[in-house]
């Protein structure tokens, strides 16, 4: 099974139903902060930045860029950009899983590709860093912890898999 096809059906399949979500009909109502008068993530949306938390480093600023100076976060312009670059995230990881796979078969590993470097030096250090950051909600750190343990290990694995390709290329040994 190819997984650059797999993974971002799963992720849409994982949306759609977090968007549904008809075993929790409150999940999309907004949670006040009760200490800031702050809206926090709806439970939905916690989700979504949990499956796509790369796509994040880009989601909030935007986001933040879009909204007018004195507007509350919009939840729905977040949820649909977790979705659309989560979607170009799952896909770049299944060809990170579709490249260990075929190195695993051959014995040697396939040639470097600079998109997919570009992604694991952009994503690697942004999981990490969005992972890093503590939470306030309780029921954030709860959604999202084993989302930050997952997207640091993929991510990482990724970035360890790109630089060694990297390097068998362009560091050959002279031959004989």
């Amino acid at each position: 099974m190819r997984f650059k096809s797999l993974l971002p059906i799963l992720q849409s399949a994982a949306m759609f139903l977090t968007l549904w979500a008809p075993w929790n009909p409150k999940a999309h109502d907004a949670q006040v902060g009760s200490e800031q008068g702050i809206i926090l993530q709806s439970e939905a949306g916690e989700w979504a930045e949990g499956i796509n938390l790369p796509a994040s480093a880009i989601v909030t600023p935007a986001e933040f860029a879009i909204r007018k100076p004195d507007a509350l976060p919009n939840l729905k312009v977040k949820f649909c950009g977790f979705w659309l670059l989560g979607f170009v995230c799952w896909y770049m990881v299944g060809r990170f899983f579709d490249d260990l796979i075929q190195w695993r078969r051959a014995r040697h590993l396939p040639r470097k590709n600079a998109v997919d470097v570009a992604f694991a030096l952009i994503a690697a250090p942004s999981a990490a860093l969005l992972a890093s950051v503590p939470f306030s909600g309780v029921a954030k750190d709860s959604v999202l912890f084993a989302w930050r343990a997952l997207w640091i290990i993929v991510t990482g694995s990724a970035l360890l898999f790109r630089f060694a390709q990297f390097f068998r290329e362009n560091f050959k040994p002279p031959a004989s």
